[in-house]
This record gives structure tokens, C-alpha cells and sequence, in this order.
């Protein structure tokens, strides 16, 4: 039978990290899934640990020479063949009942081809200087809706939402075989033509449908991982620049222009390089003197906050804008902010419904934990117990399953319409 989930692992000089992301897809209770592994050549043990498990669901591929992400993931996602496809980080992990909920999407809205998810979260040992001693987020509710793709396009374009909101294929996102075929034949046979995959995925889902749906219930972990971690598997401190965006000499693929190398740049910044990056199918005339400035101002604003003002002069120069004052966090920070938030709120919610309780009109959260020490969840995978619990008051109160739910659907569109 086709795997109902295709999971890829892009890995690099992270063999520490990897084995965990691994097992996390291999404890999916389900042979309708296939877990592909490409170790791009890093400079540690990471091809040997991908090797060392053993699992007739995995596949651990080395390319003939070290690849461009981009085309480390469309080396990936051309051996690919589940229903449902998404990449995870080797530092992410994907969770226990994504096979069966993914099973159940198929089921409930065969018209759906990208999904996007809540985003767990996990920061690693030795994270805490930044993030705090707390290890997690994550919560279940019973939300599903549609979205309309063209207006949140629009939305991230702006930059009043980040492209990570967006169903991309990675971080909680997933898109079906139909929409992946459909993006590729458009493009000659290549899914990915930016050089920030994730973003990219993010576009094309818009691009290629009019809605795509949103879940109350999270099927992946985002992992954060110090980076000065490779230290313990005695290799160099990682090169995030040459892991992430080297590799190009042979490549004819680069960041657009207008835009420079992107060494440091925000979320909004990936976003417009990956809208550039997809004409014929976008239109240059987001090229714009407007459109510039505003995705200078923001970014600008941002690096600041970060502290690199060095950035932001030499950016003012090649961009020919005058730095702007500092003003409202406009990117990445804004989501940490609010991530730090969550984590400092009271952790251990949990609610119990019974099946005669009224469904109220906003969204009802069924588990919730944040904070929590790594004590207690030391690794990844620790917390599909936890997971469980989540999954199964979703599954016991019937949440999603009734065809009023289902159905609404076309009461959207309508929506949508006027």
C-alpha cells in the first residue's frame, strides 16, 4: 500500500541530534510510513549513526557530493511516494499519531492538499541561557478551518503574518502528493527553485490552491538545539552560512540580487527572496520601489533589535534607503516573545469535556503543557506518553468527526466569496 506519510530528514553535522529525530518517526505505530534520511556530507559521525538503525520503513541516502539545501530536499522529496509528505529537522521530531491523524484528513476533506498545524516546541539541553530552564510547549485543541491562500499570501507578503503561519513543508506543515505533482509540473520537474526550501514550500502552497486547512492538533515537534553542541561529538562548531546556504559554486541557483548573500535576514526577507525566486509563476511587479523599502524598513528595524547595526548600515547602503527609527518587533522576535510567554504561564492545563457539553463557538483546548524541565522530558521523544494523552481526549470526545464540522466547509467558501 502507498505510506499514508512520507517523513524526510535533511541532516548535517548533527549526529547527536538525528538518531532522536529518527526514532521519533520510526515510533509511529503504522508500516504506512516511510522515514528518508539524506546525510549531506557533515563532518561527524552522522552517516555512520543513520546507518546503525535499523527499519525496513527507513531509507538513509548520502548524495555523490555535498548539496545546497535546496537541493538536499528535492533530493529527498524525489524519493518520496506517501500521501502526505513533510520534512523535519534533525533536531525536530515528529509525533506518534501523525499517521493515524493524517489517515483521518484524508477521510474528512478529501479537497485538502496543505495543512498547517500547531507548532510544538522543544528546546534541547543547553538552551537555557537563552530560553530559560522551561523545555516545551505544546498544545491540542479542536480547531479546524479553512484558510483562503490567496489572502494570507498576501498577508505574509505585507508582513503581518510570517510565511511559518503558512502550510510550507516543514514545521508542522504538510502538503499532499496532488498539490507536489502539480507545483513540479509547473516548473519543469523541480519542486524547489529558492534557496530557502522552507519558505519556498510555504509559496507554492499558496500558489497552487485556494484554501488550505488549519488543525488544533500538533503532529510535529520544532526543535531548538545550541549549536555549540557539535562540540560534544568532536567536530568543529557548525557553519550555519556553509551548512545552510553553501555549496553553491557549481549552482547556478543563488539569493536573488536585489537582495544580497541574506547572511542575516528576517523571516519576511526569506519570504520576498522566495517570491522573487518563483517568476514566471509570481509577477516582478512586487519588485517595486515600495515593496523594497518596506522589506528594508522591517528588516531593518529587526536587526536592530538584535543588535547588528553593522548589518543594517551596509544593508542602507546597497539598498540606497535611509535607516529607519526603531520601532514595534515585526518578525522573528515577536514570536519568540510570545513563545516566552507561553512557556511562563501557568504550565499543567488539562481539560476533560464531556460528549454532551456544548461545543463553544471559539476553539476548546483539550491538553496543554508548557514549561516542564528536562529532567522530566530529557530528550525529543520523551514526551510521547504525553503526546498520547493529548491525541486520545481528541479521539474520545469525537472532536472534527462530525459531518456538520466536515461539511462546513462550504459555508466558508461562501464566506470567502462575498
Amino acid at each position: 500500500m502507498q505510506p499514508i506519510l512520507s517523513v524526510l530528514i535533511p541532516t548535517r553535522n548533527r549526529a547527536g541530534y538525528v538518531r532522536h529525530a529518527i526514532q521519533s518517526a520510526l515510533n509511529i505505530p503504522s508500516e504506512r510510513v516511510e522515514v528518508l534520511v539524506s546525510e549531506n556530507h557533515g563532518s561527524d559521525n552522522g552517516y555512520e549513526v543513520c546507518q546503525s538503525i535499523q527499519d525496513s520503513r527507513l531509507r538513509v541516502y548520502r548524495p555523490d557530493r555535498p548539496l545546497p539545501m535546496h537541493e538536499n530536499w528535492e533530493f529527498l522529496l524525489n524519493h518520496a511516494s506517501g500521501e502526505w509528505v513533510t520534512f523535519i529537522g534533525d533536531d525536530d521530531a515528529i509525533m506518534p499519531h501523525a499517521a493515524d491523524h493524517l489517515q483521518y484528513i484524508s477521510d474528512a476533506y478529501p479537497q485538502a492538499e496543505a495543512l498547517v498545524s500547531p507548532r510544538a516546541l522543544y528546546f534541547w539541553e543547553g538552551c537555557q541561557e537563552e530560553y530559560g530552564n522551561a523545555c516545551m510547549s505544546v498544545r491540542f485543541t479542536d480547531i479546524e478551518r479553512w484558510h483562503d491562500s490567496k489572502a494570507d499570501l498576501q498577508s505574509a507578503l505585507d508582513q503581518k503574518i510570517n510565511y511559518i503561519d503558512l502550510p510550507q513543508l516543514y514545521s508542522g506543515g504538510f502538503q499532499r502528493r496532488s498539490l507536489i505533482q502539480r507545483v513540479m509540473r509547473s516548473q519543469n520537474g523541480v519542486y524547489f527553485k529558492s534557496v530557502t526550501p522552507d519558505a519556498y514550500s510555504a509559496l507554492m502552497a499558496c500558489l497552487h490552491t485556494y484554501r488550505f486547512l488549519e488543525i488544533g492538533v500538533p503532529l510535529s515537534w520544532v526543535g531548538t538545539s545550541p549549536h555549540n553542541a557539535l562540540k560534544t561529538e568532536k567536530a568543529s562548531a557548525k557553519d550555519r552560512f556553509q551548512d545552510f546556504f553553501g555549496f553553491h559554486s557549481d549552482d547556478v541557483l543563488t539569493t536573488h540580487h536585489a537582495l544580497g548573500d541574506m547572511r542575516d535576514a528576517t523571516f519576511g526577507m526569506f519570504f520576498y527572496e522566495s517570491y522573487l525566486s518563483a517568476f514566471p509563476l509570481t509577477s516582478y511587479k512586487e519588485l517595486s520601489m515600495q515593496r523594497m523599502r518596506s522589506v528594508f524598513e522591517s528588516a531593518a528595524v529587526e536587526l536592530r533589535k538584535r543588535g547588528k547595526d553593522e548589518v543594517v548600515r551596509a544593508m542602507s547602503k546597497r539598498f540606497g534607503f535611509a535607516i529607519p527609527a526603531e520601532g514595534k518587533r515585526s518578525d522573528s522576535k515577536t514570536l519568540w516573545a510570545k513563545t516566552k510567554r507561553e512557556i511562563a504561564r501557568a504550565s499543567g492545563k488539562l481539560v476533560r469535556l464531556g460528549r454532551n457539553t456544548p461545543r463553544p463557538k471559539t476553539p476548546q483546548t483539550l491538553l496543554e503543557r508548557s514549561g516542564q524541565s528536562h529532567v522530566e522530558f530529557p530528550t525529543i521523544c520523551a514526551a510521547d506518553e504525553l503526546l498520547s494523552e493529548g491525541y486520545s481526549l481528541w479521539r474520545e470526545l469525537g472532536l472534527g468527526r462530525d459531518r456538520e464540522r466536515v461539511d462546513g466547509g462550504a459555508a466558508d467558501l461562501q464566506r470567502m466569496a462575498a
